[in-house]
């Protein structure tokens, strides 16, 4: 997979648009530049000497750990011009492996979408969705194999996370329609695929992650009920199949590496602060595979609560984690002051004994006034 040297930060900004609503910007960070050292040694030698400095009091930013005044100026603006609270949602779009990750899905409640080129500068044109999938769907692009038109092979899914037997189109793709075939019209369509078969409703997919097994695109979903387990989809047959009444340990999107041993990589579920591996032979034999490694992530004081968290796979090895804090207690209402978001870059290598570790490289704080990071993809 070639390496990816851009983040795309969505930040949302209150009260700002027309009839209060809210602007949208997104930012790009070169990840590279800003979040890893120029080798990993000299990360391992920045890393031993944070040992030596004091961990300090909650509402303080740790001092190895730089801060972020303002993002890079915004390439891409959207107005949401009602006062409403829906959000909206920006899904990477890229073709997988191209390393570019320069093509974002919007999304709004009703589900209207706009397909953006950050490289391009250029807006698309994209149908709707044929039903809204609701707050933070699951996405993945993949390549249609029985894309006649190779410049145009991408194939893009998107879930709801609450599947609803009420419903019939809570899992969508959307793909480039030739009109030879007389069933669809030129261009970008959605296309209905079925739910999971025995997700109930009012349940919701915790976890889920893509994998590459023996050349299918197989997409694996996981709820915490334990009734239901967890699922598995393969694009190539669009057939549904149980993997097991277990449930997969991460938060949210997981990430296939087979450059890094074949492992499946999220962050812990049940120990945010720890970044795990774990391996995925095992996975379509009914058991849940093992943790193969869990790395302590960010030494920060015990009263900065998490909120929320997220991790993009750079590639060679490399990712971004971003994590949204709560710090700052106020003595006197009990409640927390401070709000902000801390972005690493961690890298994980090979070692002659140790099989995989994880080497910190930088980490970089933004403090949150008016705005917020909406997501990093």
């Amino acid at each position: 997979m070639k390496a990816r040297q851009f983040l795309n930060v969505v930040m949302e900004r209150y009260g700002t648009g027309g009839a209060g609503g809210s602007l949208y910007t997104v930012s790009r960070i070169n990840a590279k530049e800003h979040l890893f050292y120029r080798s990993t040694a000299e990360a391992q030698a920045a890393e031993k000497s944070r040992f030596d400095m004091e961990c300090p009091s909650s509402a303080v930013v740790p001092p190895w750990m730089e801060t972020i005044s303002r993002m890079p100026p915004s390439k891409l603006r959207f107005e949401r011009s009602t006062s409403d609270n829906k959000r909206l949602d920006f899904l990477p779009f890229h073709e997988r492996g191209s390393g570019a990750a320069s093509k974002i899905l919007c999304v709004d409640a009703a589900g209207h979408t706009a397909l953006y080129d950050m490289d391009a500068g250029s807006v698309q044109p994209i149908p709707c969705l044929n039903s809204p999938k609701g707050s933070r769907p699951i996405s993945f692009s993949t390549t249609n194999p029985e894309a006649s038109d190779r410049e145009r092979a991408d194939a893009f899914y998107v879930m709801g996370r609450f599947p609803s037997s009420y419903d019939p189109y809570n899992f969508e793709v959307l793909m480039y329609s030739n009109p030879s075939n007389g069933r669809t019209m030129k261009g970008w369509n959605w296309l209905k695929l079925p739910t999971p078969p025995a997700y109930a409703d009012n349940c919701i997919v915790n976890s889920h992650a893509l994998l590459e097994i023996e050349g299918d695109s197989i997409l694996v979903v996981s709820s915490g009920e334990e009734s239901l387990g967890t699922y598995c989809f393969n694009t190539a047959s669009r057939k549904w199949f149980k993997a097991g009444s277990w449930t997969l340990p991460f938060l949210s999107r997981a990430v296939h590496v087979p450059e890094l041993d074949n492992l499946l990589f999220g962050i812990a579920s049940d120990a945010p602060n720890h970044f795990c591996a774990m391996g995925i032979s095992r996975l379509l034999s009914k058991r849940c595979p093992p943790l193969v490694y869990s790395w302590p992530h960010l030494d920060l004081p015990e009263d900065w609560i998490m909120q929320d968290c997220s991790f993009v796979y750079l590639g060679n090895g490399r990712f971004c984690i971003t994590k949204v804090f709560e710090f700052g207690l106020d003595e006197d209402t009990g409640n927390t002051t401070e709000m902000g978001a801390v972005m690493s870059g961690v890298e994980v290598v090979h070692h002659k004994k140790s099989g995989l570790i994880m080497v910190n490289h930088r980490s970089k704080f933004y403090r949150f006034f008016r705005d917020d990071i909406q997501c990093v993809l």
